[in-house]
């Protein structure tokens, strides 16, 4: 059984959930003294947000008390169902539920000041993701009413809001609601970005994993490497080419550049993450704005809305003070939407020629490598 886990969030244990130190650290601090913004916790689709936040819930910092609220299970609803669902969760952190679903806004600030007042904990941190999922009406009236509960933590009969910290999480349709619909929510919140896993933890990750499936080490290590060639740290491109990897290993197949390229080209055929970007570049009107993605030319600012937004769909990452494609596979990706010409490829030597055959040995291609066995697992666990 593979490690590689690509189906949604990963558990809090999930050994293959790596990094993100830096985002808890910043989560935490924003979680402790008094409270002095609301959060917007911005990345792509697939990129580790409910992972992290599922993270973030299993330990919070001391005191602390973490509620999740995912409107995924809402969908279409109004404000109305939206008020009530948030009320009924936020109630159930704390100890009490409503006794009837606050029916607008000033309810729903009526119950959480009083729930908290009679709450022994520290600090509810209301964890919202899936806002996108309500019907945009009820997403605008939730995003103020979010801003109500900030500005009014200091009246005199609010105090208990004070208590209150709100982690907003979401990927375009987030910033739509916060820069544009209810632009008042973005003055009160910190933005954090997620980045793709660095090449160490990219690595780290996929080599546990390999390693698992019953790789030697040294084979690990070099098809780790080759992954994060083709994906850069993209923690749900990295898993699934690590799976095909391992379903290819127990098949017997044998591994090399030309196996990677075919893990590689049936993504871009047929994966729903990359479909979803496609689809979505026409959705947003951002095909112009991928097109000069693809050139490198347009400088680093969040001020340039498009390029903004196709970082938070998942195509643009910062890069030396420019906009650049994520990652070699979304490139390529990138230019079969636009029929943009040829296909940047990966240096060939990125993956040291590989080569692992249905036995368990791989050869290094270069001219007088040594062999090395890889000592495939016989056991049931692969």
């Amino acid at each position: 059984m593979s490690l590689f886990h690509y189906h949604g969030p990963l558990a809090p244990s999930d050994p293959l959930f790596a990094g993100r130190q830096d985002e808890l650290r910043r989560l935490n601090r924003w979680c402790q003294g008094e409270v002095q913004n609301y959060v917007l916790l911005y990345g792509g689709r697939q990129t580790g947000k409910t992972s992290l936040l599922y993270r973030f819930e299993a330990q919070p910092p001391p005191g602390v008390r973490a509620c999740r609220v995912d409107f995924q299970s809402l969908s279409n609803g109004d404000s109305r169902q939206a008020f009530g669902y948030l009320a009924r969760q936020a109630g159930q952190a704390l100890g009490g539920a409503p006794a009837a679903p606050p029916s607008d806004a000033p309810a729903l600030i009526d119950f959480l000041c009083q729930a908290l007042a009679q709450s022994n904990c520290r600090l509810l941190a209301l964890l919202l993701e899936e806002l996108g999922a309500l019907q945009p009406a009820a997403r605008i009236d939730l995003a103020n009413t979010l801003r109500a509960l900030f500005t009014n933590r200091y009246a005199s009969d609010r105090r208990p809001l004070s208590r209150l910290q709100v982690i907003l999480a979401g990927s375009i349709e987030m910033f739509e609601l916060a820069s544009q619909q209810a632009s008042p929510l973005n003055n009160v919140c910190e933005k954090l970005y997620l980045p793709d896993l660095t090449q160490a933890e990219a690595e780290g990750l996929a080599q546990t994993a390999l390693r698992e499936a019953g790789l030697s080490a040294e084979a690990a290590g070099l098809w780790a490497s080759a992954i994060y060639a083709r994906v850069q740290g993209h923690p749900y491109l990295t898993q699934r080419l690590g799976a095909w990897l391992v379903e290819a290993w127990e098949d017997g197949r044998p591994l090399n550049d030309a196996a990677l390229d075919e893990a590689a080209q049936a993504l871009l055929c047929d994966d729903p993450l990359l479909g979803h970007l496609g689809r979505a570049l026409q959705e947003y009107r951002l095909l112009d704005a991928a097109q000069e993605l693809l050139s490198g030319a347009r400088r680093f600012s969040r001020q340039d809305e498009d390029l903004a937004r196709l970082e938070l769909l998942g195509l643009a990452r910062p890069q030396d003070g420019r906009w650049v494609v994520r990652n070699p596979l979304l490139r390529q990706a990138a230019t079969l939407w636009l029929e943009a010409g040829p296909v940047e490829s990966v240096p060939a030597s990125t993956t040291n020629h590989v080569v692992i055959n249905p036995g368990g040995v791989f050869v290094n291609g270069n001219v007088g490598g040594d062999v090395v066995s890889g000592e495939k697992k016989t056991s049931a666990a692969g």
